[in-house]
């Protein structure tokens, strides 16, 4: 059955197939073809599709064919962008040695260039392309390069460099000698002819410009010369016509003579300008001391220095040719004495050279300028003679001796003397490396485990190791320099840390660089009600300007007693006014953290500040910002900034970027090229001193967080390797729970004493000291006294205590007389109701009746007895 179907569809396949090639049945012409239609695509246009790395790369190379613009061929095969022909004639002049550089330039992305270089006429000696020997052909009566055509991704092609050697016979007759040089169709031709003969005069035909002509060493002359574009250049030279006789010149000589005392040597300079009014001159001629060595001149000037006589020497500088223009030297030199009762030397000049004659110098002015370098001191002993002190600032020019100018004179052609005194003072020791500020973090666990972080800010000019001493039983993690990892060295106890130069910025500041140590330490454990804590801290060999100290603790102690070298600005910190909870033993923990905000380092940072107080369309931005997923360019892998809708990279982009990108590429998301990379590692092994090319075991960087509660200690001016040791007392929370108890209990029992020695003292009206007052009092003083000090809790509540025993005692006080009046009012009339007798007419109502007098009123038994009972109340009618 299945067969079937497929047979049955394929021969309708092929019947539609034939139909569609015959020709319409009715009409005489053949159906025009119609154009495939373009495919379009329906389905979603946004969303995210995963497929292959290799079908990705293989979309990417397609996409690249189809926008990559069509290249229209070049003009021209080929093209010779410059040419040299240097040619020496040999002594009889009968040939001539041509030695050719040609740089070719072929243009042609395919096949093969064919590019005539020279007649076949010429004896070819040597032939190279690109330094290796070549083969040349011959056609068309030349010497051809066939070169075949390269491709050239992004970028023009590489020029070629053609060498080659041959010979050309001189033409010799009644005129100037000739060489007729065939050339290249180069841009730029240059010549550079060798004539056996001094001087001698060149004409190139057709237009070729002489741009110089020198006398060589062996008394020849070298003419340089221009060729415009041509087959073919003729030369002829002549030697040249006897000049007519010159006058002789006429010049004027400025000099600045520079005198610089440094602290081994004495260094001069002389700048000379000389200024031609006529005539010219090759060569001028100046007289030193014979003190003076190592006569050099600057620039393309010759100098020979022969003797003259026992004290002085003649150094003659060359000019190369005669000059007819205002021409400056600058000529140095040294002296051995540079300390004591020292005269500068009188370099004069003496004459100039005009055609191998003699020539005075018709005036010759300037100044003398004295330098002293740091540590050296010049002054004038005695007047000068033959100069005149001026000004420094009249002195025009500069310098590159080393020092400060002191001192300036005018001097002319004459001889001078100024008399000097040089001192060479001894230098003295200056602090050149230091620590401008120091960070110390220890975090302490409860544990007893302490992780140090020191940061240390240096300065240095003259160290190449930093010192660092760490406490007993501690151990080294990690050593950093400008962030990298170094390789430190040392004991057990002293780590040496190597350190480069800070590099002398333009404002003449040092720069600072940071170096980092990670160490472990086991520590005394803060545990129980109560105890002492006592840190011992790194010392480092480099004076500290400033030194802070983090101490992380367990916050749910208190600490006081801040004992030590350095200082803390409070005298105590914890979980001490805290709120009172449920019980004196509650967690106070969270309400710690809100009192002592500033002391944590657990803030939230600023990135996730604002994206919490960021608005809703902000957040729904960046949403769809990271459902796009982009991807760099030729590697497939997600940018610096594009983590992807889960936020987080998948294994696959950080292989595939780290293959093609470096670490610091990834992180940054733009890709260097290699001469950048290059560049930035030399810089950073000249400037960190750790090179990135070492090999070895390298520290790790732990990071640490930072927890707890933060102590920040201060100490400044830290003299090198000296000692720095934190103590401190601290008190549990169950310590601290009692504080408020023994506060109030000391304020009520001092309020009840006060109180009860005032109320009796006003009940008898008299100073009524008792036993309860003093003892209330005593007590209470002594729970003062042990809570402030020898516990150390804050007393200022004690006073609250003792205002609130107060008010309680006067309002117990109060109570119980306004009792006593109630009830006394209530027991006198129910005593008047019991027979009291009532008040006569004479007497007031409520006045105490009187007892009669008499022997009836004496208790029976004489003064010992009992009491007679008392008598009846008397009724009245």
């Amino acid at each position: 059955m299945r067969q079937g179907a497929w047979l049955t569809g394929v021969v309708v396949w092929a019947a539609s197939a034939a139909a569609w090639g015959q020709p319409a049945e009715g009409l005489g012409e053949t159906p025009a073809v119609r154009a495939p239609e373009v495919p379009t695509y329906v389905g979603p246009t946004t969303g995210v599709v995963r497929l292959p790395w290799s079908d990705f790369r293989e979309l990417v190379d397609r996409l690249r064919e189809l926008q990559q613009p069509e290249e229209t061929p070049p003009p021209t095969d080929s093209v010779i962008s410059s040419a040299v022909y240097r040619i020496a004639v040999d002594n009889e002049e009968q040939q001539a040695r041509i030695d050719a550089e040609i740089e070719l330039l072929v243009l042609s992305r395919e096949g093969w260039v064919d590019v005539p270089l020279l007649p076949d006429t010429a004896a070819l000696e040597a032939f190279a392309v690109d330094g290796h020997a070549g083969t040349l052909t011959q056609r068309d009566g030349f010497h051809r390069l066939i070169a075949r055509a390269e491709y050239v991704y992004y970028g023009t092609p590489t020029p070629r460099k053609v060498t080659m050697s041959y010979r050309l016979n001189v033409a010799r007759g009644q005129g100037p000698h000739g060489l007729d040089l065939p050339l290249v169709g180069a841009g730029i031709t240059r010549l550079e002819l060798t004539l056996p003969r001094a001087d001698q005069e060149l004409r190139v035909e057709p237009g070729g410009v002489v741009l110089e002509r020198l006398a060589t060493p062996e008394g020849g002359t070298l003419v340089r010369a221009l060729v415009p574009r041509a087959p073919q250049a003729t030369l002829r030279w002549s030697d040249r016509a006897a000049p007519m006789q010159e006058e002789a010149v006429r010049a004027v000589a400025d000099l600045v003579h520079r005198v610089a005392f440094q602290r081994h040597v004495v260094s001069g300079e002389l700048a000379l300008t000389v200024h031609v009014e006529r005539g010219s001159f090759e060569a001028v001629v100046l007289r030193f001391p014979k003190e003076a060595e190592g006569i050099r001149a600057g620039g393309d000037f010759s100098v020979d220095v022969v003797p003259e006589g026992e004290a002085f020497q003649l150094a003659t500088v060359r000019a190369g040719y005669a000059r007819r223009e205002d021409t400056s030297f600058v000529l140095r030199y040294e002296l051995a004495r540079n300390v004591g009762e020292v005269r500068p030397p009188d370099v004069k000049l003496v004459k100039l050279v005009q055609a191998g004659a003699d020539r005075e110098v018709v005036r010759q002015a300037g100044f003398l300028v004295l330098h002293a370098a740091e540590g050296m001191e010049v002054r004038a002993e005695q007047a000068p003679q033959g100069a005149e002190p001026c000004d420094l600032s009249e002195v025009p020019g500069g310098t590159e001796l080393e020092g400060q100018a002191v001192l300036a004179y005018r001097i002319s052609g004459l001889p001078y003397e100024v008399p000097l005194v040089v001192l060479r003072h001894a230098e003295r020791e200056v602090l050149a490396s230091a620590v401008q500020r120091a960070n110390l973090d220890l975090m302490v666990n409860r544990e007893g485990k302490a992780v140090g972080d020191l940061l240390l800010h240096v300065q240095n000019n003259e160290r190449q190791f930093v010192g660092v001493w760490l406490p007993d039983g501690a151990k080294l993690w990690a050593t950093f320099v400008r962030g990298l990892p170094v390789k430190p060295s040392g004991d057990e106890r002293w780590v040496m840390i190597p350190v480069p130069r800070s590099v002398v910025g333009p404002d003449g500041v040092p720069e600072t660089f940071l170096v980092e140590v990670l160490y472990y330490a086991d520590v005394p454990r803060l545990e129980g009600l109560m105890g002492d804590g006592a840190f011992p801290l790194p010392r480092v060999d480099l004076l500290i300007s400033s030194w802070t100290i983090a101490l992380w603790v367990p916050d749910e102690y208190r600490y006081f007693a801040f004992e030590g070298d350095a200082k803390i600005e409070v005298e105590s910190l914890g979980p001490v006014d805290l709120q009172t909870g449920r019980g004196p033993y509650d967690d106070h923990s969270g309400l710690l953290r809100q009192q002592l905000a500033a002391n944590y380092m657990n803030v939230p940072e600023p990135a996730a500040v604002m994206a919490r107080e960021a608005p809703e369309e902000t957040i729904v931005l960046e949403e769809k910002a990271e459902y796009e997923e982009e991807e760099e360019g030729d590697t497939g892998a997600r940018a610096a900034d594009d983590e992807g809708r889960m936020g987080k990279r998948d294994a696959e982009d950080v292989d595939r970027m780290a293959g093609v990108m470096g670490p610091r590429e990834v992180t940054s998301g733009r890709r260097t090229s290699a001469g950048e990379e290059r560049e930035r590692r030399e810089a950073l092994d000249h400037r960190s001193g750790v090179s990135t090319e070492s090999r070895g075991l390298l520290p790790i960087r732990v990071d640490v967080p930072r927890q707890g509660l933060r102590l920040e200690f201060t100490r400044s001016l830290v003299e090198p390797k000296d000692e720095t040791e934190v103590r401190f007392r601290y008190q549990g929370r169950t310590v601290l729970a009692t504080f408020p108890w023994l506060r109030a209990l000391a304020g009520l029992l001092l309020a009840l004493g006060l109180a009860r020695l005032a109320h009796q003292s006003l009940e008898r009206r008299r100073l009524s000291v008792g036993v309860l007052a003093p003892t209330t009092f005593a007590l209470g003083l002594v729970v003062a006294v042990v809570a402030g000090v020898a516990l150390r809790a804050p007393v200022g509540g004690v006073v609250w205590s003792w205002l609130a025993g107060m008010v309680v005692y006067l309002a117990v006080v109060a109570a119980w007389l306004l009792w006593r009046y109630w009830r006394g009012q209530r027991l006198v009339p129910a005593s008047a109701e019991a027979g009291a007798p009532s008040a006569g007419p004479s007497e007031p109502p409520g006045a105490p009746s009187v007892p009669p007098a008499g022997p009836a009123a004496a208790p029976e038994g004489g003064a010992g007895g009992a009491a007679a009972p008392p008598a009846p109340p008397e009724v009245r009618s």
